[in-house]
């Protein structure tokens, strides 16, 4: 999975990559930067360079915007994403630590330049990749052991919030935020125009086809959706069962929401999480069984985290959670920049990366005893 953001990482087993969208290379060919990290010391920056790739006539020549990092299609494979300067979609992958080279995919709707893609791997071969447009519309490519398949319109929600299939639809807010919680579904989530949040599936039980646009909300007795508390995106998700997942959503105010779907879809309710207010959006990973680890920043620039223990009647906070026991010297972080968090496996181990107000990357992680440290990467600041 990919988180939204400037920063994207991932990880394969123990070690870890972190992706930026930093300072243009001297030739121009791309904003994107990749670091390595194998359990020991990490590898240095290195540009995502074109290196020799025919430019299709009329593509740009600049790799800019968000990267996307997702491993889970191969056991050495990690595959990044990211967009040019025109809107379309270039794919770059690196097995065993080599490097293939940059892919355009396209773009029928340019992708709005500034806003993350959500990527996941369902399973191997296949890397599943959704961008909001500039038409507002969601978009979906995928990736088989044959290739690349043709670029699909989601479209959006139904218009008005209770129009049948067939109505005009309402445009997105956010970007997209997507998990597979097990190798026959994915589930993407977004907050709409108005306001609300929103869910579309792709079980494989239907045989390939996308459920219709669904609404976190339960209708009332007019047949309109009830009013949400003013979401505001992008959303976080992440597993707690192979059919389940939670969501967090920030609202007014900067108070943080959340929902536990049912088996099948969205459940009938949402809760707020009593924790203060955050700033950035919301970022969650599956730390454990049954454990689910949310980031988010606060107003003063305080990275949060907070573990939540999950059980069949909800959510409920691990305890010693809260805010987190950062340390003190902590460097104070982009209050609206969402943090990057990812677990490596075997170990459990939670990473957590962050941009300071310097624009500089800032990795959190916890020791064997679960305490906090941080260290700089420094070398490349992050656009932003």
């Amino acid at each position: 999975m990919s988180v939204g953001g400037n920063v994207s990482a991932a990880a394969l087993g123990n070690n870890l990559s972190v992706a930026i969208w930093g300072p243009q290379t001297a030739d121009g060919n791309t904003e994107q930067w990749e670091n390595t990290w194998t359990g020991g010391d990490w590898g240095g920056w290195a540009a995502l360079d074109f290196e020799e790739i025919d430019t299709p006539a009329g593509a740009s020549t600049t790799i800019t915007g968000p990267p996307c990092v997702i491993s889970g299609a191969g056991p050495t494979q990690l595959d990044f994403l990211g967009t040019d300067s025109l809107g379309d979609l270039w794919h770059v992958w690196q097995v065993s630590g080599l490097w293939g080279k940059w892919k355009y995919l396209g773009a029928p709707s340019a992708i709005s330049p500034s806003s993350a893609l959500a990527g996941v791997s369902r399973k191997t071969d296949m890397v599943d990749v959704f961008a909001l447009g500039t038409d507002q519309g969601l978009w979906h490519r995928a990736r088989i052991a044959a290739g690349w398949e043709k670029w699909e319109n989601l479209y959006g929600p139904p218009a008005d919030n209770a129009g049948p299939e067939g109505l005009p639809t309402q445009g997105l807010r956010s970007a997209p935020c997507a998990i597979s919680c097990n190798p026959e579904r994915i589930d993407v989530v977004a907050v709409a125009e108005d306001l609300n949040l929103w869910h579309i599936a792709w079980p494989a039980s239907t045989k390939g086809l996308w459920t219709n646009w669904s609404c976190f909300f339960p209708l009332a007795e007019s047949g309109q959706y009830n009013d949400s508390p003013n979401f505001s995106g992008p959303p976080g998700i992440a597993p707690v069962s192979d059919n389940q997942f939670v969501v967090f959503v920030t609202g007014q105010y900067g108070s943080l929401w959340y929902f536990l779907s049912a088996d099948v879809g969205p459940s009938s309710g949402y809760m707020l999480l009593d924790l203060g207010s955050v700033s950035s959006p919301p970022v969650a990973v599956t730390g454990g069984p049954n454990l689910v680890d949310l980031c988010a920043v606060d107003s003063t620039g305080t990275l949060v985290h907070v573990p939540l223990a999950w059980d069949v009647a909800g959510v409920s906070l691990k305890a010693g959670s809260g805010y987190g026991a950062m340390p003190q010297n902590a460097p104070p972080l982009q209050p609206l920049s969402p943090p990057c968090p990812v677990v490596t496996i075997p170990n459990q181990q939670l990473h957590v990366f962050a941009v300071d107000q310097q624009q500089e990357l800032v990795h959190f992680f916890t020791d064997a005893n679960g305490a906090w440290a941080f260290e700089y990467l420094g070398g490349e600041q992050v656009h932003q």
